[in-house]
């Protein structure tokens, strides 16, 4: 599974903020509604391996924009930042729930 997040959560009321649920798929597999196809922008991303319960993400988040990225250098890139579920949260314990996190990059030609 894959979350992508198109809002920030420290900038807005939670019930407002905006986000799609994913699932990798093949080329042959046909999308009917409800359901609408999505494809990630492709370029260079950041990956930050988070493990812990997803309550406590946001820590993860603060590091990853608020120290990570001033320091590398880089920019944020033109995308929305995306979660890729390791594992199945009905199978771990919350502590060892693996995510890793899409920090989408610009990289200046």
């Amino acid at each position: 599974m894959i979350g992508v997040f198109f809002d920030d959560p420290d900038m807005g009321e939670e019930a407002v903020l905006r986000s799609r649920a994913c699932m990798p798929v093949g080329n042959d597999v046909v999308i009917d509604e409800p359901l609408a196809e999505a494809t990630l922008k492709g370029g260079h991303y950041a990956r930050l391996n988070y493990t812990g319960p997803y309550a406590a993400m946001r820590d993860a988040y603060r590091w990853l924009l608020g120290t990570w990225l001033p320091a590398s250098g880089h920019e944020p890139g033109d995308a929305p930042i995306f979660e890729a579920y390791l594992n199945d949260p009905s199978q771990v314990p919350q502590n060892e729930l693996r995510t890793d996190i899409y920090l989408p990059l610009h990289i200046p030609a």
